[in-house]
């Protein structure tokens, strides 16, 4: 996993840009060893899974992003954008592990939910980028209903469709 940078609220509510490990390493986890298995977070079950139910009320993030790489079935590698080339704003959540000696890692997951018809043959699952005008209900520091979250979700995918356009890459895209 790499790192990511990532605007979040503080707790007196101003925005600070951070660097975040990018595979989100619990609280409670014993070590990092789970983290690459965290990197994203299903939207639609963000409120039942204990990982991810308590940084809903105060740990979200937006992680800014050109765009992304996705392997179709064909596991030809493929470059998501907006077509204008405007960045996606990705809704993210985070929080501070520390580690049994003392060290802290600030890690995050990025939101995805079902792929909108035109992404979907490429994969089954999307970022969730929000619209701007969404940027300051994500991060202020009120809790969510699940409700509204769905909600933001919904408008992340109609925003992606017909924004979002595809191209082949060369398969050297994550090979060392």
């Amino acid at each position: 996993t790499s790192s990511r940078s990532a605007v979040h609220a503080t707790s007196e509510g101003a925005r600070r840009l951070v660097r975040l490990h990018w595979g989100l390493v619990p609280r409670w986890a014993a070590d990092t060893s789970g983290a690459s298995k965290m990197i994203n977070a299903r939207a639609e079950n963000l409120f039942e899974r204990p990982s991810y139910r308590p940084l809903m009320t105060r740990n979200r993030c937006i992680v800014p992003i050109d765009g992304f790489y996705e392997w179709g079935p064909d596991r030809q590698p493929r470059y998501v954008h907006d077509e204008a080339g405007t960045p996606l704003e990705i809704a993210g959540l985070w929080t501070t592990w520390q580690s049994p000696q003392g060290a802290s890692l600030r890690s995050c997951t990025l939101l995805t939910t079902e792929a909108v018809d035109e992404l979907r043959e490429v994969h089954h699952r999307m970022p969730v980028a929000l619209d701007p005008d969404d940027r300051d209900t994500w991060l202020d520091l009120e809790p969510r209903h699940p409700d509204e979250v769905a909600r933001l979700v919904e408008q992340a995918r109609r925003r992606a469709a017909g924004r979002w356009c595809w191209h082949e890459v060369t398969r050297d895209v994550n090979s060392v």
